[in-house]
Parts: C-alpha cells; sequence; structure tokens
C-alpha cells in the first residue's frame, strides 16, 4: 500500500513525532511511505531528512495549495494520512484517494476552532483517528465517520526505567526541580509567562529549581527577561535520549500553554516518573490528569499558573506520591504493545476505506474557514491572542 503522511512543517514536537512513528511502523510493515510537509522550518527535526518539503510562501494560498496537491499526487497514493493542521484539512478537498485525518486537540480560539474544522471537513474525510479516547469520541460524534484510535508509541529507553527514588525530593534542603520541555513561543506555549512565573514563586519563598528545554523565536526574550539567576538552567534542543536520561532527576513537568494536543512531553514526562502541572486543556491533558499523576488548573494569567505550581510543591510527600502516581499511570495508559495494537487495526483499516468522490475545483473553491463569522469579526476588532 502506498501511503503518503502528510503535516504542516517538519519542527520538533509532538506532530512530528507522530508522523515519524506512523512511517517507521508502516515501513517495517512493508508499505510504500511518504512524508510530506506543507511548509519547511527554521530548525527541521532530523529525523525528517529525506521528506519531501513544500516551501511556497503562505500567503499565496492558491499556488501553495497547487504544489502541495502536485507533490502528494505525485506519490500516487492509495491513502493520505494528515496528521495535523488546518492547511491539511483545506488540502483534503481538491485530492482524489483515501483521507484520513489525525485529530491532535480540541482547542477553541479567534485562529482555530477544531469542532467546526472536523465539522466542515467531514465530506472529505473517509476516516478519523486521535490520541486519547476523549478526542476520538469528539471526532466520531461530529464527522459521523470510522474513527480510531492512535496513542503514541514509547521510545523503547522509556520502557527500562525503574521506580521513582524519593530521598532527594524528601529532602528540604534540595530544590524541588521543575522542568520546562517545549518551544519558546507566545501565542500557544505562553512561554512569556515564564519570567513572571518564577518571579511569583520566589517570592512566595519556594525553593526550586527551573530547568527549561527547547528553543523558539522567544527564547531570547524569556533568557534576557530572567537575567542571571543559578537557579535557572536553560538547556536548549537536546537529543531524546538525553532528556529521558534527565528527566527522571526532575520533580514537575509544568506546562502554561493556551492548548496542547495529546501532548507527547506529557506522556515522555509521566513515563520518567515526573508529576505534571498543568493548564486544564480538552483532549489529552485532561483526561489523562483527571486520572491522577498531577494537577490541572485554569491559566489567565502567570499568576495562575505561579499559584498551581505552589500548590503542588507544598508538601513533598504528596508530590513524591503523585510522581509515583504519573508513572505507573502512563505506564497502564501508554504502552508500545497497547499502541502496536492500534497500529494494527489502523493498518487493515486502510486496506478497506474507500475514496467517498467528495472532491473540489481549486480553481473555483476559496480558502478554507475555520472559525466561524462572529469570530473572525471579533478578532478584526480585538487584539489578537498573546
Amino acid at each position: 500500500m502506498r501511503i503518503a503522511l502528510i503535516a504542516h512543517a517538519p519542527v520538533r514536537g509532538g506532530s512530528t513525532d507522530m508522523v515519524i512513528q506512523a512511517r517507521d511502523y508502516f515501513l517495517r510493515n512493508g508499505h510504500d511511505v511518504q512524508c510530506i510537509f506543507g511548509t519547511g522550518a527554521a530548525s527541521p527535526d532530523p529525523r525528517t531528512a529525506g521528506s519531501q518539503v513544500i516551501a511556497t510562501p503562505q500567503k499565496q494560498w492558491r499556488a501553495h495549495m497547487r504544489d502541495y496537491i502536485q507533490q502528494v499526487e505525485n506519490f500516487r497514493p492509495d491513502v493520505v494520512f494528515a496528521l495535523s493542521g488546518k492547511t491539511e484539512m483545506d488540502l483534503f478537498r481538491f485530492l482524489r484517494c483515501v483521507r484520513v485525518r489525525h485529530t491532535f486537540s480540541l482547542e477553541e480560539h479567534e485562529y482555530l476552532n477544531i469542532p467546526l474544522l472536523l465539522k466542515r471537513g467531514r465530506p472529505f474525510m473517509e476516516a478519523g483517528t486521535a490520541n486519547t479516547p476523549d478526542a476520538l469520541e469528539t471526532v466520531a460524534r461530529i464527522t459521523g465517520k470510522p474513527t480510531y484510535l492512535l496513542p503514541y508509541l514509547f521510545p523503547e529507553p522509556l520502557n527500562q526505567l525503574a521506580e521513582v527514588d524519593g530521598a532527594r525530593l524528601l529532602d528540604a534542603k534540595n530544590p524541588i526541580e521543575i522542568a520546562f520541555v517545549s518551544r519558546f513561543e507566545r501565542f500557544q506555549k505562553r512561554s512569556h509567562w515564564l519570567p513572571d512565573i518564577i518571579r511569583a514563586c520566589e517570592k512566595a519563598g519556594a525553593n526550586l529549581a527551573w530547568h527549561f528545554y527547547g528553543d523558539g523565536p522567544d527564547l531570547a526574550s524569556v533568557r534576557n527577561r530572567v537575567g542571571n539567576d543559578s537557579r535557572v538552567h536553560f538547556h536548549g534542543w537536546i537529543s531524546r535520549e538525553t532528556l529521558y536520561e534527565r528527566l527522571p532527576n526532575h520533580d514537575i513537568l509544568f506546562f502554561c500553554s493556551r492548548w496542547e494536543g495529546l501532548p507527547v512531553a506529557m506522556v515522555e514526562g509521566m513515563r520518567c516518573g515526573l508529576a505534571c502541572v498543568s493548564t486544564d486543556i480538552p483532549a489529552g491533558i485532561r483526561w489523562t490528569l483527571e486520572q491522577g499523576g498531577g494537577w490541572l488548573y485554569d491559566a489567565a494569567s502567570p499568576a495562575d499558573a505561579a499559584a498551581a505550581l505552589l500548590k503542588a510543591v507544598k508538601d513533598r510527600a504528596v508530590l513524591l506520591e503523585k510522581r509515583r502516581e504519573a508513572l505507573h499511570l502512563a505506564r497502564k495508559l501508554f504502552n508500545t504493545q497497547t499502541a502496536a495494537q492500534y497500529y494494527r487495526q489502523l493498518e487493515e483499516a486502510f486496506g478497506k476505506l474507500r475514496f467517498n468522490g467528495e472532491v473540489l475545483d481549486l480553481d473555483r473553491a476559496g480558502k478554507f474557514r475555520t472559525v466561524s463569522v462572529p469570530t473572525y469579526l471579533k478578532r478584526l476588532v480585538f487584539r489578537p491572542l498573546g
């Protein structure tokens, strides 16, 4: 079977992780696979080497779509499996092959409304997948299409981790170690909140050490605002193998994102025995942390995020239990054997799905609208998210 995996950009992150694991699974099982990305990246994930990259400027929408369509059709796929992006759902409307979309998140804001996107894209997809049951339920309800669970596959090093050792954490002289694993950018990750969160926790007298893993456009600004603080460590982007060695030495994985998908970083952090403190985000994060392993909070400001962290570090014994709970929960919910089983089900489905005949003419079609008209008008009037 010829399978085209399409995604927005080959950036380092959860979407690309899913693309790579899907590619490797289907290649191992004898399929002809091509990864095609809708745009380039300043620092692409090295694992995407050899993939096609479409670099047409985004502002030239019709030209970009034409190039994108041509690259997909040149491969002559039996199935196109889109793993991210509104652009990829846009593309679905013009392809004459089986189209399956993976839904990472359920965010709703003035730039993207996933439930609305799924509803409008319903005629142009044959099936849907998602990382967690709650997201999959939403996809099934909105689209009425066959749906398939596709959880994250753990890399082998994570399957060797021993139990959480609490000796360091329970010694009050040692700082509680906070890890932030993410791109540094303002819109989704809200990394510009971090200096204010650090200052608020220090003002409250919390004995914390901060470890930031990742790069991105906002990194220089965050470092400059933090200044020279011996308790704050910027590690930059490091290999996953090195990250898996370091994470078990930390205590909390922290998120202040506006939205997330699964996210992969949370799964990996929990599998390394870290408790999670995260904004209350529908889909993967809420579904997982409501079962244990961390704390959810409503984030309207950096002060809310700092308050959530201070609550988490108040009692070291409780935090240790949360760490152990996170490790066992991740082993149960996200394990390689279960994920491989779901991949086999999806692979079998690919061979049975049939193209439903819905296709538009690019020259007559307009750009895919991903928010309602009132939301779009509100965006024009009010200041964009920041």
